[in-house]
C-alpha cells in the first residue's frame, strides 16, 4: 500500500511539473510584436498581425481569414520552426527574415509570399492552392520550392536547394526579375525551357538584359582594355562593362537635429550611379552598404 500512495504522488508530482514546464502559445491580434518570443505565435482568426525585429523560439500559426507580415526590411527578424498559414487572408515574409523551418502556405485570400533580399528559409517553401497567387523572389530555400494550383504567381532570382516545381496554375508563374538557381531540377511549368534556369552563357554587357524594381539602366557599354599612368607606375585596366542608370529614392528630412537644416530633397526622386562590372557575368554578386549622409554632402559645420 505505501508503495502504490508514493508511486501515485510521484506520478502526479511529475504532471504537475510538466505541465508548468509547458509554455502558452502567444496569440497575436491587432499588433506588432517585437523582441524575443518563446514558444509559438498564433494569429487568431479574422485577426492581423507583424512580426518585427523579432525572435521567435518555435512556430507561427495562422489561422482562417488572419493577416501575417513578418517585416524584417529594417531589422532581421527570425523563427526557429515552421511559418503555417491555412485559409489566411494573407501571409508575407519582407526582407532579412529566417525560417529554420518550412514555410507552408495554403488557400490563402491574397496574395503571399516572400520578398528579398534576405529571406532565407531553412527547409522547404510550399504554396498551394492560393487563389490571391504566390509570390517567392530574391530569397533562398534549403529545400524544395512547391507553387501548386494558384494564380498569378512570381518565382524570380530564388536560390533552391531541392527541386522547383510548379503545376496546375492559373495563368503559369513568371520570373519577371529573372531566373532561379536550382540545384535539382526545374519541373512542370517552372521547367528550364520555359525561362527559370539561366541562360546556358553567362548575361553579356547589354542593359536589356537587367532587370530590377525601382532601378533604371540608361546605358551599358563595353570598354576596352587600357593602361594608365600614375605617379606610383604604369597600370593595366582589363575590358568592362560600364553601367550606367538611375535608382528611384524617397527623400526624408528630419524635423530636428544636426541634418534638420541644410536638407534639400524631400519628395520622391532618383539617384545616379555607374559601376564597372565584368564583361561576362562571373557568377558572383557584390553587396555594398552607406551610411546616414550617402547621396549628398553633410551640412557645413561651424568650426571655433
Amino acid at each position: 500500500m505505501r508503495t502504490f500512495v508514493f508511486a501515485s504522488l510521484m506520478a502526479l508530482s511529475a504532471v504537475i511539473g510538466g505541465a508548468s514546464a509547458v509554455r502558452a502559445d502567444t496569440v497575436c491580434t491587432s499588433q506588432s510584436l517585437t523582441g524575443s518570443i518563446t514558444g509559438n505565435v498564433v494569429v487568431p482568426s479574422g485577426a492581423s498581425c507583424t512580426l518585427s525585429n523579432a525572435t521567435v523560439s518555435g512556430d507561427v500559426h495562422v489561422r482562417q481569414n488572419a493577416s501575417l507580415t513578418i517585416d524584417a526590411t529594417a531589422q532581421p527578424t527570425t523563427i526557429n520552426g515552421n511559418v503555417l498559414a491555412n485559409g489566411c487572408r494573407f501571409a508575407l515574409l519582407e526582407g532579412g527574415v529566417t525560417v529554420s523551418d518550412s514555410v507552408e502556405i495554403r488557400q490563402c485570400a491574397q496574395q503571399s509570399g516572400f520578398i528579398g533580399p534576405g529571406v532565407k528559409i531553412g527547409a522547404n517553401f510550399q504554396c498551394i492552392n492560393n487563389p490571391g497567387g504566390c509570390e517567392a523572389e530574391l530569397g533562398a530555400v534549403q529545400g524544395s520550392v512547391q507553387i501548386e494550383g494558384s494564380t498569378a504567381s512570381d518565382i524570380s532570382l530564388v536560390s533552391v536547394g531541392g527541386n522547383l516545381q510548379c503545376g496546375g496554375n492559373t495563368p503559369a508563374p513568371t520570373h519577371n526579375f529573372g531566373p532561379d538557381f536550382v540545384t535539382g531540377t526545374e519541373q512542370g511549368q517552372c521547367a528550364a525551357r520555359f525561362g527559370f534556369a539561366p541562360p546556358p552563357t553567362a548575361p553579356s554587357c547589354v542593359a536589356s538584359t537587367l532587370n530590377v524594381p525601382n532601378v533604371t539602366v540608361t546605358s551599358a557599354t563595353l570598354v576596352p582594355a587600357s593602361t594608365v599612368a600614375l605617379p606610383a607606375g604604369t597600370f593595366s585596366v582589363p575590358e568592362y562593362c560600364q553601367v550606367i542608370g538611375a535608382v528611384a529614392t524617397v527623400g526624408e528630412c528630419p524635423a530636428t537635429g544636426p541634418w534638420a537644416t541644410g536638407c534639400e530633397t524631400g519628395g520622391p526622386g532618383s539617384a545616379e550611379f555607374r559601376l564597372k562590372l565584368p564583361p561576362v557575368w562571373n557568377n558572383r554578386f557584390l553587396f555594398e552598404g552607406c551610411g546616414e549622409i550617402a547621396g549628398r554632402s553633410p551640412r557645413p559645420r561651424s568650426t571655433p
